[in-house]
């Protein structure tokens, strides 16, 4: 007599694309799955029981696409439609066979199935945009260090040559050079002062971290000299606190630039963070000292020869005089230096050098 063959507890679940069989059987041993276009056929052991079924697809699948699995309490099975549409239900016959459950665990309706396709799909894109964010992040990232290295670079090679030029030529010619020097590199000075404001930029518009206002203090106060230089230049362009002023302004230079170009391809050098934040302790009064000369011979320069003032009787009935802005501008500086740029350089510098170690402990 041959062996009866048992029904298994079937559960089935669907998408849009396809169709899961979950077959209870624990153990299950030999399964032997027949997939047809329009049907199923399945057999497999638990123990000493054999069991099987056939089910009569409502629509066909794809016979080729089957793949099945065994693990410890049930066979799974996956078959693809061949028409990705939703089936009303899995059986050819209106009524289900009583062994043919539904998987809630794994059920979906049409709507739901819809919501989780546009959810994947908002998700995509927004994986994808976040993606493209990444990329314009980087592409932005890199840019904005090549051209603070291109920057920083041409502000050096401009003060390089300033302060090569006046350190050389005072040891050929001594003295001599002093008349010479905004002649020869009066222009290099201007450039590069004027491009300094950039300075100003790059921390305002989050180019660059920290304050724009300590540079807008430096800026300003270069600018202002180089422009009382401009308007007494007959008279005092040849003078030799000139020379000592470039070489003071771009002396300073020759290790901030460098040091700035560091920090940008991250490379460490502590001696260069060293001389950065100790050279403008004698540099920056020896500078503010060259300033105030030279605004107070511009002073006198334009005050003797009654330039840029405004005397009554004028059609505002005002009087002005330029020379007043410029001991107004030798206050401010003597004020700047001794109260904002010598507190907060020195606090960069207890910051920068304080905490390091030359060596470290073994």
């Amino acid at each position: 007599m041959a062996d009866r063959v048992l029904l298994p507890i079937v559960r089935w679940a669907q998408n849009r694309e396809v169709i899961t069989l979950k077959i209870e059987l624990m153990e299950c041993k030999d399964p032997k799955v027949n997939l047809l276009p329009d049907s199923i056929q399945f057999e497999g052991s638990q123990g000493k029981n054999r069991y099987g079924f056939t089910i009569d697809f409502f629509q066909s699948v794809k016979a080729e696409s089957v793949v099945h699995k065994v693990s410890g309490s049930y066979v799974e099975i996956f078959l693809s439609k061949d028409e990705g549409k939703w089936w009303s239900r899995l059986t050819k016959l209106p009524k289900a066979p009583h062994f043919l459950k539904l998987d809630f665990e794994k059920w979906k309706s049409e709507s739901e199935d819809e919501e989780d396709k546009e959810k994947k799909e908002s998700d995509a894109l927004m994986a994808e945009l976040m993606k493209d964010k990444v990329r314009y992040e980087n592409t932005l990232k890199i840019l904005k260090s090549y051209y603070l290295v291109l920057y920083n670079a041409i502000q050096w090679l401009m003060h390089v040559y300033i302060f090569l030029f006046c350190a050389v030529n005072i040891f050929r010619g001594g003295t001599k050079v002093f008349a010479h020097t905004y002649d020869r590199c009066g222009k290099t000075v201007q450039l590069a002062v004027g491009l300094s404001w950039m300075e100003v930029i790059h921390p305002y518009t989050g180019i660059t971290k920290g304050s724009w206002v300590t540079p807008c203090i430096q800026c300003f106060g270069r600018s202002f000299a180089m422009f009382c230089l401009w308007l007494a230049a007959d008279d005092i362009m040849k003078e030799w606190f000139i020379t000592i002023l470039f070489m003071a302004w771009s002396s300073i230079e020759l290790v901030r630039y460098p040091l700035y170009i560091c920090q940008l391809v991250k490379v460490n050098l502590y001696a260069l963070t060293w001389l950065r934040y100790t050279m403008w302790i004698p540099l920056y009064p020896l500078g503010a000292l060259m300033e105030a000369i030279l605004y107070l011979n511009s002073a006198y320069a334009i005050e003797s020869k009654n330039l840029y003032e405004l005397q009554l009787p004028n059609p505002y009935n005002v009087i002005f005089k330029f020379t007043w802005l410029i001991r107004l501008q030798v206050a401010a500086l003597l004020y700047s230096i001794a109260f904002i740029l010598v507190p907060y350089m020195w606090k960069q510098r207890k910051q920068r050098l304080g905490g390091q170690r030359k060596y470290k402990q073994p």
